[in-house]
């Protein structure tokens, strides 16, 4: 219980912005109040994490893999995008952004992937989902620190 309780504030701590955004941005008066950034943010993370949520419940649900890998890949991307759209650096906005959408895209393939060959995925695409799980892991840990966003 208490490690499940950790990853929900892990996640929390990290999404709440695009989150609350994605509420604002929901709203006919308020959105305007909002930037381009963090528009950004409301669609990049906030509505790929619940969609991403939605997903990937129903893949666990119905227990079909391709769901379950895409939505597991949607939810992932929201942390290196959650970071992209905080960063005042160009550079930093290209590097965060190119890793979720590293992400997103080897997720949705290795879906694809699942859905056509079964259990038989080719090695890039697994290779793919490796360094994945790895650049995802690597964000967590640079995203932390306030001197990698600037």
């Amino acid at each position: 219980g208490i490690i499940i309780f950790f990853y929900l504030f892990f996640f929390w701590s990290w999404l709440a912005s695009g989150i609350g955004n994605l509420l604002v941005l929901k709203d006919k008066v308020a959105r305007y109040a909002l930037n381009r950034n963090e528009r950004l943010d409301a669609i990049f993370v906030g509505a790929n994490f619940l969609a991403g949520l939605i997903v990937g419940v129903i893949g666990f649900v119905a227990g079909f893999t391709p769901m379950k890998a895409i939505g597991v890949a949607m939810i992932l991307s929201t942390i290196p995008f959650a970071v992209t759209f905080k960063n005042d650096h160009p550079k930093g906005r290209r590097l965060y952004g190119g890793v979720g959408g590293f992400i997103l895209v080897s997720g949705v393939v290795l879906g694809i992937c699942f859905g056509l060959l079964g259990e038989s995925v080719p090695a890039p695409v697994k290779i793919a989902s490796g360094i994945s799980l790895l650049l995802f892991i690597l964000t967590t840990w640079l995203g932390a620190f306030g001197f990698w966003r600037e």
